[in-house]
């Protein structure tokens, strides 16, 4: 996984996957030592010789049943790297490919 919020996630795999196939995800936190299953569809393909924002080979999902406490530790997560000082982690890191 290259890129992960808390609406999606940039695999890099050689998996060949239809657009909006269905999939089921295991997303690690390793920094709180949590886990969890959440389905996705596939967002966005990344292939050929012009790949977008310079990643592998590989795909955009998109989260379509992130469990709330999830995406909540994946915020925090996200806004303590950016901002390692700051208490308030109420601000949310918008994904640079989502395309919903």
């Amino acid at each position: 996984m290259l890129s992960l919020s808390a609406r999606g996630a940039y695999i890099s795999t050689t998996m060949n996957l239809l657009p909006q196939a269905q999939v089921r995800l295991l997303i690690i936190l390793p920094e709180i030592s949590q886990q969890f299953e959440t389905d996705a569809v596939v967002n966005w393909e990344n292939r050929g010789p012009e790949r977008k924002g310079g990643f592998p080979v590989g795909y955009g999902f998109r989260f379509t049943d992130m469990p709330s406490e999830a995406a909540e530790a994946i915020r925090d997560i996200l806004q303590s790297a950016v901002h390692p000082h700051r208490e308030d982690t109420s601000a949310t890191i918008p994904p640079h490919w989502d395309r919903t």
